[in-house]
């Protein structure tokens, strides 16, 4: 039997998850191969484009350009990425969750969520300048 270093509780040895808390059974202090590659880039990546895509074209490029359509149509391309992304990274956790009990679907669904708002928001405004 292993003992969780997360929960204390006590597992077969044969687990490579705590059935309880889902996290890795490794040592505490080694990474294991499989939770560095468990690692979700999509979502990682995903999250950094949206904050860029926030600030850069509808923050700063807004107002130095006065809010223009080349503005604005880049900023659509960028959540429409985002939200590729977003797909991506929850098929990938959903993959991962047969493993591990945890993820960062909400995370990811809000993540969505917001790209298709600033979508929305950004045609709005196209809709409207025209």
């Amino acid at each position: 039997m292993k003992t969780c270093s997360y929960c204390q509780e006590q597992q077969p040895t044969d687990r490579a998850y705590c059935t309880a808390c889902g996290k890795s059974l490794s040592l505490a202090g080694e990474t294991s191969k499989e939770e560095v590659v468990n690692r979700n880039a999509f979502a990682a990546l995903g999250l950094l484009l949206f904050f860029l895509t926030l600030v850069i074209f509808d923050g700063v490029a807004t107002f130095l350009f006065g809010g223009n359509t080349t503005v604005s149509l880049l900023s659509i391309i960028c959540y429409a990425v985002v939200l590729c992304l977003s797909v991506l990274a929850l098929r990938f956790e959903k993959k991962k969750m047969v493993n591990e009990a945890q993820g960062n679907v909400s995370l990811i669904i809000a993540q969505t969520m917001m790209s298709i708002l600033m979508i929305l928001i950004n045609l709005q405004q196209l809709m409207f300048r025209g």
